[in-house]
């Protein structure tokens, strides 16, 4: 596996990247330099440049989330990873099924149009990525709050936008009524993939977060 402080790859902003003026800020910057460090780890991963081309961080109520993805009936395909350690929290990379093909096939360096299924092989090349680019996410959270988190075993899904995102935010609304989103487009210099990353924080992993970044 790539290593999770690999080096960090260079932002064609977009969207400026949050300041660090206060609580909310902190977390988006803290959260932005993680989604940046995980497309380093992908760019590890495949052995060639990736770059990110724009990435736009959001708060979203969590009853619209699916609305980032396209809406409810939506299919989507991605990964999702639980946070484990010192604090608890969800991450899922989500891409259109045609976005998630041309990954497959960057992924196993083949001609892009190659992949057309997500079966067995491909569920376990989409796994992988989504553990190495957790991982890489996970490693600058943990730096920046003193915390050792961890991603769970990746599970990869292909299935409607409402029934994942009910699915993993039934617990979360337990807490908080809102999200953190990333739309994200990054690629090599000869494809752009576009997806979200979803940020879905517990309480107590933002309260670490903005406490020892705080202390710091």
């Amino acid at each position: 596996m790539a290593d999770p402080k690999g080096s960090e790859m260079s932002i064609n902003q977009v969207a400026r990247a949050p300041d660090k003026n206060d609580d909310g800020d902190r977390w988006a910057r803290l959260v932005f330099d993680g989604i940046n460090s995980a497309v380093s780890g992908l760019s590890e991963m495949v052995g060639q440049e990736v770059s990110v081309e724009s990435l736009n961080p959001r708060q979203e109520d969590a009853t619209r989330v699916h609305d980032l993805l396209g809406g409810p009936e939506t299919l989507i395909a991605g990964v999702y990873l639980g946070i484990q350690g010192t604090a608890p929290g969800q991450l899922l990379l989500a891409f259109e099924p045609a976005t998630a093909f041309k990954l497959i096939d960057m992924l196993m360096m083949q001609p892009e149009g190659t992949a057309t299924e997500i079966g067995e092989m491909e569920s376990s090349v989409l796994g992988e990525m989504g553990n190495v680019m957790g991982a890489f996410f996970l490693t600058v959270l943990g730096d920046n709050t003193d915390g050792q988190l961890l991603p769970t075993p990746p599970l990869v899904i292909n299935d409607m936008a409402g029934s994942v995102i009910d699915a993993i935010l039934a617990q979360m609304m337990l807490e908080a009524d809102d999200v953190m989103a990333v739309e994200t487009k990054f690629g090599t210099a000869d494809m752009q993939i576009e997806g979200a990353f979803l940020v879905l924080p517990s309480t107590a992993l933002i309260d670490l977060a903005l406490r020892e970044r705080s202390a710091a």
